[in-house]
Formats: C-alpha cells, structure tokens, sequence
C-alpha cells in the first residue's frame, strides 16, 4: 500500500491511498484525509465488497490500467498491437 498525502494542516487535506498488490496499481480511496494514525490495512479490509449470491466470489479490481487479463470486462486501459498488424 502506498498513502500519498496533501495539505496535511488545511481543511483540504486530500489522501490518495494505492493498492500494488494486485499487479497493477488499484485506487482504493481518493479523498478526505484518514488521518495521521489510519492503518492502511484496516482501511483495504473495510473497503472490500461483500459477496452477493450468484455473483462472482471475487470482484475483478478495477486498476489504473484496466486489464482484461485480470478479469475487466470493459475498454482496456492499455492497448498494443505490432507494427504490419501480425500477432
């Protein structure tokens, strides 16, 4: 986890707290300030989404490049083809 920090002593203290677990980074709060003794594990467990039946167990993280290796299903954040269009 990585807790990026600004304006620590104003009313417009922002955290930006990034998850590198998931192979590539993963927002999981962009926001008001935690404060100066937030735990950033606490903070991912209360983050999680509960499991709904007849959903999937596991919801796919949605990363700053979205991946549909890692299971989005939407527009991927990154794409690549080679030079002559061959594979």
């Amino acid at each position: 986890m990585i807790r990026l920090s600004t304006g620590a002593n104003t009313n417009a203290a922002t955290d930006v707290v990034v998850d590198i677990s998931t192979g590539a980074p993963t927002i999981v709060h962009w926001g008001a300030s935690l404060g100066a003794a937030a735990d950033l594990d606490t903070v991912l467990s209360a983050l999680k989404r509960p499991i709904v039946h007849g959903t999937f167990d596991e919801i796919a993280p949605i990363s700053v490049v979205p991946e549909h290796g890692s299971g989005f299903a939407g527009r991927p954040g990154l794409l690549g083809r080679r030079g002559g269009g061959r594979a």
